[in-house]
Formats: C-alpha cells, structure tokens, sequence
C-alpha cells in the first residue's frame, strides 16, 4: 500500500503543477482511495470532499479509464461518511455537498 499511496500522491502533486481541474479530481479520488482502503478515513474524506468541490458536470477526463472521478468521489464520500456516522462521528459532509449539485435544500 505503500506504493500505491506514493504514485497517488505523485499524482495529486502532477495536477496541481498543470493546474488541471481534471486531473486534480482524479488526483483527489486516487488519494481518497488509497487512504480508505489503508484505513485512514478522515484523511480520505477530506480528499473525497474536495473532488466533490471540483465537480464541473461538463468536465471531461479523457485520461481517465473507467468511471468518471467525481461520481467517484461522490459515492465514495457517501461511504466514508456513512461509516464515520454509523461510528458515531457525525458527519454530514454528504448531506451538504451532494446538495450543492443538486440544488436541493439542506434543512
């Protein structure tokens, strides 16, 4: 996990040299999930969190096989902070960034 946790963060560090709000959405989700799976959840969710924040529905990532990094994020961020609640952190990061996107109110 070592490693995966060094090219995640090598990968963080190449975006935000480009400036590239893809990249950095991507860089995010291979960070977050490389902690979450080491274990470390609030770090993850503070990553996840913040692909969330970059979310452009118009946005591209065409270096990026698979699904799209910030339904990524978004999904696992759902995870993360569902374990965190049901662990009795409360949480609701979820709550207030999925409605942000989504224009529906939080109260």
């Amino acid at each position: 996990m070592e490693k995966a946790l060094h090219f995640a963060e090598e990968a963080l560090r190449v975006a935000e040299r480009l400036d590239d709000a893809a990249r950095l959405v991507g860089g995010h989700m291979s960070l977050g999930g490389t902690l979450f799976w080491q274990g470390k959840l609030e770090p993850a969710l503070a990553h996840f969190r913040r692909g969330c924040e970059m979310f452009d529905p118009n946005m591209h990532f065409p270096d990026w096989p698979g699904s799209n990094p910030s339904v990524q994020c978004q999904f696992f961020l759902a995870l993360v902070s569902g374990s965190l609640v049901f662990s009795g952190v409360q949480n609701y990061c979820i709550i207030n960034c999925l409605c942000q996107h989504i224009d529906v109110p939080t109260s």
